[in-house]
């Protein structure tokens, strides 16, 4: 049992339910909140000790939580509005009106078969981060690559380019599964950004998995991007061409992966993204240079990962707003209400809307 999990729904559960919401979000909620999703599709069943492995279920909702969430929210007292349109909001609309808007990292293809038609159900406007290296098989997505890898071998060999030495981690029961996803994933996450792609292959080959096939499959072609280019509640940010850990590279390669990202989508389907959000966008991934570098770009605003809601202060954070991670661990909208408060950052910042350093 995860007890820090328990504990954190705990906590929320109370939020929700407490009847405090009503005094406390006038006071610590701000104007509204940046919500963050990932992937939208039906959950797999936990039958058997493989299915029951699933490390990356953080970054994934169902539909029907995510339905639920849609028709809540405005019941909620929040107006729905497209990411770019959040500066504007800021600087133009009563304090009394809140706003929420919607971000998917990465471009996940299942955005199209189980969020979208919902998005376009609901008319909610909702903008899509986009990595041209996932679509054109130039980058991987290693945590992707490593579930499956963990999930159909028994043991792992690892070359000496990950963690400088070769050895072999038990991945036979989940509790050892569990372990060397976070050991791998570590290690993807700090090594030398330029190994990450050749790495992910190499590991893959020796154990199996077809690692450009399985990419192609988790992300959207651009075939199907020109085709949703189109609806006018869709807009594309850019998110990198790579999906690098910026804060590993150096200032002139974090300037290229941003500006090339940019460039590629622009040239893919006529125009180039407004809105940019972070590569895993934590404290020790994006900071002050990666934020001073955004900020030079012709950009409206810029989504970091850090959690918080967003205040009138934020208008002059532009290129370092935060989210509300709609985390698939966490799938009650009570939980989503509770964070909603901006109860939860004001403890975790120690009376700080949200952490600026």
């Amino acid at each position: 049992m995860n007890f820090k999990r328990l504990f954190q729904r705990s906590i929320l559960s109370f939020i929700a339910s407490s009847g405090l919401i009503p005094l406390l979000k006038p006071v610590l909620g701000g104007r509204g909140a940046i919500l963050m999703f990932h992937r939208v599709r039906p959950g797999k069943p936990k039958t058997d000790q493989n299915e029951a492995f699933q490390p990356n279920a953080h970054l994934e909702i169902s539909p029907e939580f995510l339905e639920e969430l849609l028709s809540l929210i405005p019941d909620w007292g929040y107006e729905w509005i497209s990411l770019d349109q959040v500066p504007d909001f800021l600087a133009t609309r009563p304090e009394s009106h809140k706003f929420v808007a919607i971000t998917l990292d990465d471009g996940y293809a299942d955005n199209l078969e189980f969020a979208v038609p919902l998005f376009q159900k609901y008319k909610i406007p909702y903008t899509i981060f986009l990595v041209p290296g996932f679509i054109e098989g130039q980058a991987l997505p290693w945590w992707v690559l490593i579930e499956e890898i963990v999930r159909n071998n028994a043991s792992i060999s690892l070359s000496e380019s990950i963690g400088g030495y070769k050895r072999d981690i038990p991945t036979d029961t989940i509790e050892e599964k569990q372990k060397a996803f976070t050991q791998l994933g570590r290690q993807f996450l700090t090594m030398d950004q330029d190994k990450v792609t050749q790495t992910a292959l190499d590991l893959c080959q020796t154990h199996g998995i077809d690692a450009q096939a399985l990419s192609a499959n988790t992300f959207l072609s651009w075939a199907q991007i020109k085709r949703m280019a189109t609806d006018p509640l869709c807009t594309f940010g850019g998110h990198t061409n790579h999906h690098a850990s910026l804060s590993r590279l150096s200032k002139r390669q974090v300037r290229e992966q941003i500006v090339d990202g940019l460039d590629e989508i622009a040239a893919k389907i006529g125009q180039r993204p407004e809105v940019f959000a972070y590569p895993f966008g934590f404290k020790s991934t994006a900071g002050h240079r990666e934020f001073a570098i955004v900020a030079e770009q012709d950009l409206i605003c810029s989504v970091t990962t850090r959690p918080g809601v967003i205040h009138d202060e934020h208008g002059l954070h532009l290129a370092s707003l935060p989210r509300l991670s709609i985390n698939g661990l966490f799938q009650k909208p009570a939980y989503v209400k509770a964070l909603l408060s901006g109860l939860p950052f004001f403890l975790v910042n120690k009376g700080r809307t949200f952490d600026f350093d």
